[in-house]
């Protein structure tokens, strides 16, 4: 089968990704997926505390690896973290 490299989030408000895991029911190895959120620092649809507690909900589902990675910018995707996102996975899956 394949295997999932990782999960890339960014200017999330609610924990979207919990909800999934709960409705799906994947194994549990799929909570060893990394998940990298990228916030925007001036985000004022999901803002960094809201991100940061959508983080904290991903964690208590029990996913084990996630990093938040912040940006100067709004509610966006960032070319820049979403290279740093890749590379973590790469990273990961060595």
């Amino acid at each position: 089968g394949c295997r999932i490299a990782g999960i890339y989030i960014t200017g999330a408000n609610e924990d979207r990704l919990s909800e999934g895991y709960a409705r799906v029911g994947p194994a549990k190895e799929f909570l060893k997926t990394p998940v990298y959120i990228s916030a925007g620092r001036d985000d004022r649809i999901a803002t960094l505390e809201q991100q940061y507690n959508v983080a904290g909900s991903i964690k208590r589902t029990g996913f084990q690896r996630i990093k938040i990675g912040t940006f100067h910018g709004g509610h966006e995707a960032n070319d820049a973290q979403t290279s740093i996102a890749l590379h973590w996975f790469r990273e990961l899956a060595k």
